[in-house]
């Protein structure tokens, strides 16, 4: 057996078959999935910091409106909301 190699054993009833997988193919395969599964999971979440410390989760990245003065976000459940732009000290991206 080449030390490159993986022996991999599958049985139908009383048959045995046995293929060989190469590990740069493997590791490849376990590499891209683990990347996409992480990819997935980092979604473009911010953090909205207020003046008296509370710390917001937002969906999305927050908006300024300038006709009321406002920070407009869409928390995790997916409603809009809206702090005053007043009481924001500082907006991160997660």
């Amino acid at each position: 057996m080449q030390p490159y190699r993986v022996l991999i054993v599958l049985g139908i009833q009383r048959l045995f078959y046995i293929y060989e997988v190469p590990m740069k193919q493997s590791f490849i395969t376990i590499l891209f999935g683990i990347l996409f599964i992480g990819l997935a999971g980092c979604a473009s979440d911010h953090i909205i910091s207020t003046n008296d410390g509370r710390l917001i989760d937002s969906a999305n990245k927050p908006e300024l409106n300038n006709e009321n003065g406002m920070v407009e976000y869409e928390d995790e459940e997916g409603r809009e909301n809206q702090i005053p732009v007043e009481d924001v000290s500082e907006i991160k991206e997660r």
